[in-house]
């Protein structure tokens, strides 16, 4: 899989992605994801957001790393008949059909990976309105994640209208202290620095991420299929 807005970045992309699938097999391979970079054309706002909020992970050094929600489908590559036993992309979903796909595939018992020295070329947000309906637009899918997965711990729970308040009142009195500490749900490591971009992305998903509890359907996943289906374990 591939967007039409993302470029290959090495001209052995395909074949190392098709690689890897082949050579490790012992692995049980579920799904490989590759990082995303910048055009040197992008401009400043897209290169600050490109480093508060990159959208995959950034590898370190020159080894696969087993992730599950550090690839996007910007750039993806499984066995075909692995996409169809799953079942493909939930459409039902506002968004976030990519996490949703990668979660069932873990839980299939398969691995996901991102590899090196592959990589390709994307787009971010190109200003700050954009940003907002694009991050507005996560937090909606995340909402419908959180209630479909909920063992998954993906975010918070807000059954009660009292609770999606609470919620409003902290996201709102954290929005200044999180420019310095940057924090969220999934990655809650205390580091201090300077990120305004991540900070008004994460509100704003917040904010996607109530009116979804509010407004979408909750979706609903036969879960006892699908382990008889894969035949794992239940526990």
């Amino acid at each position: 899989f591939m967007d039409d807005d993302a470029l290959p970045g090495n001209e052995n992309l395909i074949s190392n992605l098709v690689k890897f699938l082949l050579e490790n097999k012992k692995e049980n391979v579920g799904v490989i994801g590759v990082e995303e970079k910048l055009f040197e054309n992008h401009n400043r706002f897209q290169k600050r957001l490109f480093i508060e909020c990159p959208r995959t992970l950034r590898l370190k050094d020159n080894k696969p790393i087993q992730t599950l929600t550090g690839i996007n489908t910007t750039t993806w590559a499984l066995k075909k008949q692995l996409f169809f036993d799953i079942g493909g992309f939930n459409e039902n979903l506002v968004s976030g059909e990519d996490y949703d796909f990668l979660y069932k595939v873990q839980k299939a018992g398969f691995k996901n990976f991102i590899i090196p020295e592959t990589f390709v070329y994307h787009n971010p947000p190109s200003n700050l309105k954009i940003m907002i309906k694009k991050f507005f637009w996560y937090g909606k899918g995340n909402s419908q994640l959180t209630r479909l997965f909920p063992e998954w711990n993906y975010g918070p729970k807000l059954n009660t209208k009292f609770a999606l308040f609470l919620y409003f009142v902290f996201r709102t009195l954290f929005l200044i202290p999180n420019i310095f500490l940057p924090i969220s749900y999934k990655h809650r490591n205390f580091k201090l620095d300077f990120k305004p971009l991540k900070a008004l992305s994460s509100y704003i998903m917040a904010l996607g991420y109530i009116y979804g509890y509010l407004k979408l359907p909750a979706i609903a996943w036969n879960k006892e299929n699908f382990y008889e289906k894969y035949l794992i374990p239940k526990s």
